[in-house]
């Protein structure tokens, strides 16, 4: 059990509970998810059954248990520094209030609510309590020889310490609180948070977690978006055992407790790390959470650890690579037919006809931005795939175009200051207001230098977090935001084109400028060398360029997609014509003899 004061309230307080054993509070409400809910089968369920000799009497309901009143033991110490639980992430469970703190026993109606360890999680982490004002601090005096400075726990609980410091109660065997109980098999745990709705009504945020089954369930049926991670789709009753096991690990990571991890799980994981770490260093599009250096660094963790069953705060830290393996399986549908074999691979649609569905306004910008969009585009449906990013695709993603930011920057300074040297020239600027090619055309280059530099280190700029190795969670908000829908990946990609496509007209605005100066008003003998020299780069260039050129998906181009469209029009326009020339309708429309159709040929049809 996890006691939490609320510091922010004076009115009431929250806190968890957390125990072990088949005797435990119990009491259920009418479910608060409307939607679709988890269909159990008999011999899917965990063995429940009633514990009073009364055989005719009927099984207690929902309402039953929740008109029923729960006497409840409040030891609560208002000097006791502890977490709020706020802000949840899900829309069914807002713990904002708290219960009364008192040392006597009072009689509470308490509604319980399910809830899932991950979100209790997210409730942990999101929102920290603050320590009291000076005038609530602790006054007095040591007593003489006074050595013992440990909180008395409530009587019958043990307090624990999470690893990384939240303080919280556990109790072995719970008393037996309600005059209708329940009795569950022994490896089945309960937690339960209490706190106040927005409304203030007393709720207990609950969940049971089998650790035979590896799964978390509740006494109601609740909606699949409770299990599933980030309310992903289910398709069938089988993708529902990774985010059982995912959620059971977030709750072992939760409350550790006095649990032990069996030495068979730790060599089922030692397992699993070392094929991942083996596949991530020989697949570039493997679908490891992590790269290999990290997962060689677990495997030195759980190889400590293999030999012997595994206790204390390693529990933690086994529990949470469990969580995040078996999440893992669950985005990428481990175990279906149609789980994702590549990180870059869609389990929804065919990639590859992506530049294909490009728009029209997409297409246009092409040519004036030469085509740098487009490869933006497909490096960004790489990363993002299925509204998931992984560490490495990202990590490379943004090194690289850092890197071609800050790359960018002093080619675009130098033809900065020389388009500045032109204008300098005295043989150019012949002080009258009237400017010539060569001067507008230096202009137009200082201005697009200008806006590349200033694109660059806007860029630089906004990727500086975003490009943070460590820190995937504002990763993908940032993609979520800006590479949600097809629209949004050709938007993103054009920003991302900006500063080399700036740069590439800056240099196209200097190399006019210096032709009209080689070629405008000057000597035959200066035309015919700067032209015998002019031609082959020229040649040598488009040569280049065309050979990368090949290598562009032609659905890209917005020529091939007319071409495209026309011919499919055109196909539809001829099938048609054909369809009114054979068919017996229109027949006499047609003076030509027709062909003698073939007795199997079904009405309608065209011969062949």
């Amino acid at each position: 059990m996890v006691a939490a004061r609320d510091n922010a309230s004076s009115q009431c307080e929250t806190y968890e509970m957390f125990g072990v054993s088949g005797n435990t509070l119990r009491r259920r409400s009418p479910s608060p998810y409307p939607l679709g809910t988890i269909p159990v089968a008999a011999s899917d369920t965990l063995g429940v059954r009633r514990t009073t000799s009364e055989p005719s009497e009927p099984t207690p309901t929902a309402q039953d248990l929740n008109n029923y009143p729960v006497e409840m033991e409040q030891p609560m110490n208002a000097a006791i520094p502890a977490h709020i639980i706020s802000g949840p992430s899900h829309t069914y469970a807002d713990p904002c209030g708290t219960v009364p703190s008192s040392s006597s026993r009072q009689r509470q109606e308490i509604t319980f609510v399910p809830v899932s360890p991950c979100t209790l999680a997210n409730w942990r982490y999101r929102s920290r309590s603050l320590l009291p004002d000076e005038s609530e601090r602790m006054t007095g005096k040591l007593r003489p020889m006074q050595v013992n400075f440990t909180r008395a726990p409530p009587r019958g609980w043990i307090a624990l310490a999470h690893p990384e410091g939240q303080l919280y109660f556990v109790r072995e065997e719970l008393e037996r609180r309600m005059a209708r109980r329940l009795d569950i098999p022994s490896d089945v745990e309960v937690a339960i948070y209490f706190g106040c709705d927005d409304n203030g009504a007393k709720c207990a945020w609950y969940y049971f977690a089998s650790e035979r089954h590896l799964a978390i369930c509740w006494l109601e049926e609740v909606d699949f978006s409770l299990v599933t991670p980030d309310n992903r789709f289910v398709y069938s009753k089988s993708q529902l055992k990774n985010p059982q096991e995912a959620q059971f690990w977030a709750h072992r990571e939760l409350y550790p407790g006095l649990s032990k991890i069996p030495r068979a799980v730790l060599q089922e994981l030692y397992q699993d790390l070392l094929y991942l770490a083996h596949d991530a260093r020989t697949s570039l599009t493997s679908t490891a959470p992590c790269n290999a250096g990290s997962l060689n660094a677990n495997l030195e963790l759980v190889h400590g650890l293999k030999e012997r069953d595994c206790s204390g705060p390693p529990v933690c830290a086994i529990a949470r690579i469990m969580h995040t393996l078996a999440r893992e399986r669950t985005l990428h549908h481990h175990g279906e037919l149609c789980a994702r074999l590549n990180r870059d691979q869609s389990v929804f649609e065919d990639l590859e006809k992506r530049p294909s569905q490009r728009s029209y306004l997409f297409l246009i910008i092409q040519l004036p931005c030469f085509y740098l969009p487009d490869g933006y585009a497909s490096e960004v449906e790489q990363v993002w795939v299925d509204g998931l990013v992984n560490y490495d695709p990202w990590n490379n993603f943004i090194s690289r175009l850092k890197q071609d930011w800050e790359t960018l920057a002093l080619p675009a300074t130098v033809l900065l200051t020389v388009n500045v040297g032109l204008l300098a020239v005295q043989s150019i600027d012949e002080g009258s207001p009237h400017r010539n090619v060569a001067q507008i055309m230096s202009y137009c280059s200082i201005i697009h230098s200008l806006s590349s530099i200033v694109m660059c280190m806007i860029l630089s700029r906004q990727h500086r977090t975003n490009g943070v190795s460590e820190d995937m969670e504002s990763a993908t908000e940032w993609l979520s935001r800006n590479a949600g829908t097809p629209w949004d990946v050709e938007k993103l990609a054009s920003v991302l084109s900006l500063p080399n496509v700036l740069f590439i007209w800056g240099l196209i605005d200097f190399c006019i400028a210096m032709l009209w100066i080689c070629f405008y008003n000057t000597s035959w003998l200066t035309r015919v060398v700067v032209g015998v020299v002019l031609i082959p780069n020229i040649v040598l260039v488009a040569w280049v360029i065309l050979m990368g050129w090949r290598c562009k998906d032609p659905a890209a181009c917005l020529s091939q997609r007319l071409r495209d469209a026309f011919r499919e029009r055109w196909q539809e326009r001829f099938q048609l014509i054909l369809y009114y020339f054979w068919h017996p309708q229109f027949s006499g429309l047609f003076p030509w003899p027709r062909r003698a159709s073939s007795n199997n040929q079904r009405p309608g049809e065209l011969p062949v």
